[in-house]
């Protein structure tokens, strides 16, 4: 058993539920309980390079001094080991056949199946007609796609020993269920990218009802010119996860639970 502070975020005072100030609102400290048996460790997105120089740095950083320590800790306490480091980059490992169908979509649909009528498909491509309604929002695929054949885990948190890999989130619900698993600890990247809306990631997750908890030590997101100073939009993404879809807690606390571990309970409840 693992014995794990966290915090969440409350939006309501207990005292005047309704009608209260934001000012009233904030963090909420507990200790979980997490049976050993039922706790998963997931690195998402742990990549050895990035298109983003700054980002690189800051995630090479983490992998290395807070990532690396967790997984450690996770596999001494013999915790469930999952890698999702995206469809690409974990069909290089052997792991990622287990639990595997080759049946699965790379990517389960999370809002619903899309209207083969309406939108019409040349609205949805912003082709056509409709091309004045598209965003240059992100590197055009010719700029990334050769460099990005390079890409694999960090070396730091790379799979071994006992460690599962996942390609998709079909696959990692196969093997939380066939493990019995229900409480998933998350690290790795970006916080208001992958590691919240991949299909196997946070929000999905806790969508389906598992307890989700992410180490805010372990993550950070892709900034932009007028968060990038004080990291605003990592710590606004961990505040709407704190909020909506489950706890965040530090890694030291983590690696001190695993530390600390007890026996799980005989008899656990279904």
């Amino acid at each position: 058993m693992l014995h794990l502070p966290v915090r969440y975020l409350r939006l309501y005072s207990r005292q005047q539920p309704y009608g209260c100030s934001e000012s009233d609102c904030g963090m909420v400290d507990d200790t979980l309980p997490l049976p050993l048996r039922e706790t998963a460790f997931i690195l998402v997105d742990c990549w050895n390079m990035h298109y983003l120089r700054s980002f690189e740095e800051r995630a090479d950083r983490i992998c290395r001094e807070r990532i690396a320590p967790a997984l450690a800790a996770a596999r001494a306490a013999g915790l469930t080991v999952i890698h999702a480091p995206s469809p690409m980059i974990a069909e290089k490992y052997r792991q990622a056949e287990v639990y595997r169908d080759p049946a699965d979509k790379t990517f389960a649909a999370q809002f619903g199946a899309p209207d083969p009528d309406w939108p019409p498909a040349e609205f949805i491509a912003r082709a056509g007609r409709h091309a004045r309604f598209a965003r240059d929002y992100a590197v055009p695929e010719q700029f990334w796609i050769e460099p990005y054949q390079k890409i694999d885990i960090h070396p730091a948190v790379r799979p071994a020993g006992d460690d599962f890999v996942v390609v998709n989130q079909p696959q990692l619900q196969r093997l939380l269920k066939d493990k019995r698993l229900l409480h998933l600890v998350y690290v790795g990247f970006a916080t208001n990218m992958c590691l919240m809306g991949r299909d196997f990631a946070v929000r999905p997750m806790a969508w389906l009802g598992y307890n989700t908890i992410v180490l805010r030590d372990c993550t950070t997101a892709v900034e932009f010119d007028a968060s990038v100073a004080e990291l605003t939009a990592t710590r606004m993404a961990l505040a709407e996860m704190e909020h909506f879809y489950g706890y965040s807690a530090l890694s030291t606390d983590f690696i001190r639970a695993c530390g600390e571990r007890d026996a799980d309970p005989a008899n656990p409840q279904a």
